[in-house]
This record gives structure tokens, sequence and C-alpha cells, in this order.
């Protein structure tokens, strides 16, 4: 009983107040400095412990962008952070999707520049012709700009159109070209192919535009497009391409057939092809005489009419007289004569004839063109390993067993009619049998440690933070008010002594100690609030008399 009165005294309000005021001024000033500072702690700990986990929401944006996307997170009540060192722009991890949505229906980011819709803007009074040309340009390369950075691995792009102004007193036109800049993503590449879409896609954008006069480069400076020298090797790369794929489907073709017979994963197969690329025009034309035709016939024929002794080539051997001298008359033509024995003119009988005649005939011509293209197999070399045969045996252990030379005979012979062997080309084709190594087991995946788990990372978090506030309230907080609290209760026992006789026994009974009633105990905390020292009093009589 005597001890729990001063535990109660001490516990009071007015045992702390009276403590604090005991205090000096430079003890009273570190004291609400320490508890301003544990009240501070509990604040952060407790904000700290609720801060939710802040996700990445864009890396780097254009100070432009950037302001018109927080300005649309704080219209939609979405906490961020913005790192003043990158740029990257973070919100709460529950938060991401809802965020990018809700700027997507905006239209935000909107990139680097303004594309086609900056035409419909209002340029203003007395814009130039140039100015005019030069703003659909930078609208055409920005649109660009959009589809390049929307392909896989570029980060960014820029492209520079040089496009010659076209002139009716100019006959010959310089022609257009392109560069393009590519800032590629950390550790990503293009392949030829990626680089070539580029090519082809702004060549096909930019009116008369060739190809060939496109430039592509990287961050590092490295020319992604091959100069017109090398183009040969573009060509070699392609007939590379194409024997690797003609070989990997003849690989295919053979371990899809024999993997049905032996087993998925008991064969391998390689195939070396030898492919003619070279490119052949034949022009054949024959005739067959035998299926001549008649086209056309033409038919002349000539005679020639003239006297007896009359003729000859004209000259003066054909004009002598005769070796007589005697002037003979010609005959008629029948050898007639008169009755006065005069000669009577016959008709003029032909001295010479000739016929001619002309026949075209059409012989049967047949001309034929022929362009064989490169990309035949001239030699196929085919090399087959078939694993051994696994066999269960009556205890139910699996051994292995070596294949009968009938077995690789016939897999010899599927393989001949899987690639199209052909042995006047000097196609080989080997099969052996040999024991594959086993198989190493493929480690499953295992689930992500614990230790990597968000949900504990929280979990831990408010662990944490709740036992910081439980140091701090019980480690500093209370010792530092229970020392208040009990220099206060010894400033109201001391001060409580003159006030003990009107409560006290009387002297004459030393070895009874002085008892109040129950209703007076219970109006000992109040009675000590108003006179302390009669209470202080009253409690050394009691631990007077208990000794």
């Amino acid at each position: 009983m005597a001890d729990s009165i001063p535990n109660a005294a001490a516990s009071t309000p007015a045992a702390l107040i009276q403590g604090f005021i005991k205090l000096p001024a430079s003890r009273q000033a570190v004291l609400l400095v320490a508890v301003a500072a544990c009240i501070a702690s509990l604040v952060g700990i407790v904000l700290w412990a609720r801060t939710p986990d802040y996700s990445l929401l864009y890396g780097s944006l254009e100070e432009r962008d950037t302001a018109q996307v927080v300005a649309a997170l704080e219209k939609a009540a979405i906490s961020y952070r913005l790192d003043p060192a990158t740029g990257a722009l973070r919100v709460p991890s529950t938060a991401v999707h809802e965020a990018r949505m809700k700027l997507a229906a905006e239209g935000l980011p909107k990139g680097s520049g303004n594309g086609l819709e900056m035409l419909s803007q209002d340029p203003g009074f007395g814009v130039s012709r140039f100015m005019e040309s030069a703003r659909y340009q930078h609208a055409v390369e920005n649109e660009l700009v959009r589809t390049i950075t929307a392909m896989a691995g570029v980060q960014q792009a820029r492209v520079h159109l040089a496009i010659p102004e076209r002139s009716v007193f100019v006959r010959e036109h310089d022609k257009p070209s392109a560069s393009v800049m590519l800032q590629l993503y950390r550790g990503r590449t293009l392949d030829d192919g990626q680089v070539a879409a580029i090519v082809h896609l702004v060549s096909s954008s930019v009116p008369n535009l060739a190809a060939g006069r496109v430039t592509v480069v990287d961050q590092a400076g490295s020319l992604l497009t091959r100069p017109a020298g090398q183009r040969g090797m573009d060509r070699s790369a392609e007939q590379y391409d194409y024997t690797r794929r003609l070989e990997q489907d003849y690989v295919r073709r053979i371990e899809d057939l024999l993997a049905a017979v032996v087993g998925p994963g008991g064969v391998r197969a390689k195939v070396s092809a030898e492919v003619d690329f070279e490119v052949t025009e034949r022009t054949r034309e024959e005739y067959q005489p035998d299926g001549a035709v008649l086209r056309s016939a033409q038919e002349e024929e000539t005679a020639t009419a003239g006297r007896a002794g009359i003729g000859g080539v004209p000259g003066t051997l054909s004009n002598q007289p005769p070796a007589d001298g005697s002037l003979q008359l010609a005959e008629s033509a029948t050898g007639d004569t008169d009755a006065d024995g005069a000669g009577v003119e016959s008709p003029v009988t032909p001295r010479e004839r000739s016929r001619r005649s002309v026949r075209n005939f059409e012989i049967d011509r047949t001309i034929s063109h022929s362009k064989l293209s490169g990309g035949g197999v001239k030699r196929l070399t085919v090399a087959v390993v078939v694993d051994d045969r696994r066999v269960v045996g009556p205890d139910g252990r699996e051994s292995v067993e070596p294949r009968s030379q009938e077995e690789l005979d016939r897999y010899t012979a599927l393989v001949r009619d899987a690639v199209g062997f052909n042995a006047e080309r000097g196609d080989s084709i080997n099969v052996v049998n040999a024991a594959f190594a086993p198989a190493q087991p493929m480690p499953e995946p295992q689930p992500a440690p614990v230790w990597e788990q968000s949900w504990l990372w929280h979990a831990a978090r408010l662990l944490l933070g709740a036992g910081a506030l439980a140091a701090v309230v019980l480690g500093v907080l209370r010792p530092m008010l229970r020392s208040v609290r009990q220099a206060g209760a010894q400033v109201i026992a001391s001060t409580a002594a003159p006030a003990t006789g009107r409560l006290s026994a009387p002297a004459e009974q030393p070895a009874e100690p002085a008892r109040l009633p129950a209703p007076q105990a219970a109006e000992l905390p109040e009675l000590g609030e108003q006179d302390p020292r009669r209470v202080m009093q009253v409690m050394r009589n009691w631990m007077s008399a208990d000794a």
C-alpha cells in the first residue's frame, strides 16, 4: 500500500509538470528538442512505411513533352517523381497502366516533333513559298522519324532530306538524297534486312528518290548502308543465305523422317550443298526440211521467132554476103512454089524457146530462247549419325545395343529418297551408328527467391517502420518521461511534509499505522494536486509506521 501511493502520485500529470518546471533551462530546452525530434521521427517513419513503390513511366522525354505529361498527371491526381539527373518520370506501381492509358487518350507524349499535323496550323500572314516548302519538308522528315522509331531496337532517329528545287528553265535536275541518323538501344544492333527496310521506306516516301541515294548511320558513326562499289558483297551474302537455307531444309527433311523411326533426338544430320549460281541464256534455231510447204509458184515461157538464114550475133560476121555471090530467095515455110516458079512467102517459125518456173517453199523453222537462272544443286554431301537402340530388359532396366547393318542400309535408302540422290552429280551419303552422349537434364526454372518478391519488401518496410516506431517510443520517449515524472514526484513529496498532522494517526499509537477511509484514499490524487505538502507528510507517516 505504501508503494502504490507514491507510484500513483508519480504518474499524475502534476508530477510531470512539476518535474519539468524544476529542471534547469538548458535541460528543458534539450528535453523539448528531444521530444520534437522523436515526434518528427515518428511522423517520418510512418510516412516512409506508407510510401508506395514507384515504377518507371518514361525514361527520357523532351522538356516540352515532360511538361505536358506532368500537367496531365497532376490533372488526373496521380502522384509522380521526376529524376533531375536523368529526367526519368516515375509513378506508383499500381498506377502505371492507368497513367499510360490516360496519357494515350490525350495523345501524350507527342514525340520529337510535329508531323503533317503542323500543316494545319495557321502559318500567319505573308508566308513565302520557300517557307511553305520548308514546312512541308520538315513535316515529312518528322513523319519518317515517327515511323522509324516504331521499329524494334531504334530509340531515336533523325532524317534529313535534300530535295532540289525543280525549274522549267533547267534541263538536267539534281536527284534528291536522304540521310538517316539512328540511335539504337544499348546492346541492340540492326541486321542487313532491317537496314534495307529503312532505306526502302525512306526512298518510297520521297518522289524520285532512289534507294542508292539513302545513307544510314548509327550513333557511333558507323555506316550501315553499303557503298555502290560493294554491291557485289550483297549478292554474295544473298547466295550464302540461300545455300544455308537449302542445307537446313535438307537437314529438316532427314531428321523428321528418321526421328519417326529411331525416336526423337536419336538422329543428327548435316548437309553440305554445292550450288551453281551461274545464269545461262541459250537461243536455239532448228530447221526441218521434210516439213516444206509450197508458199508460191511462178512460171514464165519465152519463144523467139525469125527467118531462115538470118540470125546470129549482130555485127560484121553476120552481115557477110554469100560465098558464091548469088542471091537466093528464101523458101516458104511450106516449101511450095507457084506455077511461074516464084516462091511463096511462108510464116516465120520460132528459132529459140525458153521456159522459167519459180516456186517458193516455207521450211519448218523453230527458234527457242531459254534462260537458266542460278540456284541449281551441283552436288550434295550428306552425313547422318544414328543413336544406338535402347532396349528394356525383363528386369525393367534399359540398355543400349548397336544397330545392324541392315537397319543402316534401310536408313541410307530413306535418306537417298529424301534428298533426291543423284549419282551423276557425284552426291555422297554416309549413315553411321554411334552412341550419343547422355543429355544433361535441363534445370527446371526456379521461382524467384522470396527476398526478390515485392510483397516481402513491402511487408519488411512496414515491420521496420513499426519496429523503429516502437524503439523510439519505448527506448527514448518513455524513459525520458519517466525521469521527468520521478523528479516531479520527488518535488511533490518534499513539499507535502507540513500537512501530515491533520491526516496522520494519534501519536500515542505508533504501532498501528494511520489509515484513511476508502473514500479519502480515493480522493488522495485530487488532494495531492490541491495540497501536495499535506499528501507528502501523510506518505512519510505511513512509511515510518510500516518500518
